[in-house]
Formats: structure tokens, sequence, C-alpha cells
């Protein structure tokens, strides 16, 4: 359900309820995040990903397990993104089909095991997000570790 609000300027702002589908897909990602990446509380999770609409599920996702976000610039220098991460001490990086390619050398640079996920990839792509999606039965899964509503996650 969408609900509509007239600014004082008379612009339009449009409203998404706590019925709206955001909510299910951040919590479905969330429950990708914790059970197969096993991000939580304090953990990184980097997005190298152009600026979308379909970005803010999973960085709701990630708020949900009280990680943090860490956006970049998907032009930054592989040297650049390398020092990023290893001083953020990523756990999870969200690419682009047109980003996995320097993720995947970036991941190499790092020394360490990261899990990159392409948002945009082929469901059978088994880095992709809808496969995630699709292989994951949430049925059989223990809920999100801070489902209760509390000021820190108050914002669904």
């Amino acid at each position: 359900m969408q609900r509509s609000m007239q600014s004082s300027d008379g612009l339009r702002a449009l409203r998404l309820s706590r019925s709206s589908e955001a909510e299910p897909r951040a919590r479905q990602i969330a429950c990708i995040l914790h059970h197969k990446f096993e991000v939580g509380k304090g953990d990184v999770v980097h997005f190298v990903v152009p600026g979308n609409a379909e970005m803010y599920f999973p960085i709701i996702g990630t708020w949900l397990l009280r990680g943090v976000v860490s956006p970049a610039d998907p032009g930054l220098s592989e040297e650049v993104l390398v020092a990023q991460m290893e001083e953020a001490n990523t756990k999870v990086v969200f690419c682009c089909l047109a980003t996995l390619g320097k993720m995947e050398k970036v991941k190499d640079r790092l020394g360490r095991d990261i899990s990159l996920i392409v948002m945009d990839g082929a469901s059978d792509e088994e880095r992709s997000l809808d496969y995630f999606r699709r292989e994951d039965d949430m049925a059989d899964r223990p809920s999100l570790p801070y489902q209760e509503s509390t000021e820190e996650n108050s914002f669904l």
C-alpha cells in the first residue's frame, strides 16, 4: 500500500507503508545474509554497484541485521577498493555484472575470503542474488536475530 503526502512546497512525496513490498524483500535478503553469509551486528557489507532502486533492499536488509553499510563508487580503482575493504574488514560485497571482474581481482588481492553477491546476475549464476532467493526456502530458517521493533531499527 502506498500513501501519498503533500509537502509544503507542493511536491508530492511517496511513502511506503509497512505492508509494502519493501519490508518482505529486505527481510528476505537479511535472512540470506544472516544464514548463508553469517552477517551480523557490526559486520561490514560493501556495495560496489551503480545507484538504483534495487540496491536499497540489501541495504535495508543489512541494517536489519545491525550490519554496517559501506557504499563505494563503482568507478574507483582496484587499489582504492582494496584499501577500503581492508580498513573496513569487509565481509560481503554486493556488485553487478559490470563490476564483477574488478571485484574478483580485488578479492584476490585482499588475500582473505569475502563473499561476492551479484545483484543483476542470471538466476542460475551461483553468486547471483536471484539464485540465493530461489535456492533459499525460508520455511526451514529461524527468524532474524533482531526482529523486535526498537528505536535502533524502527525505520520499518
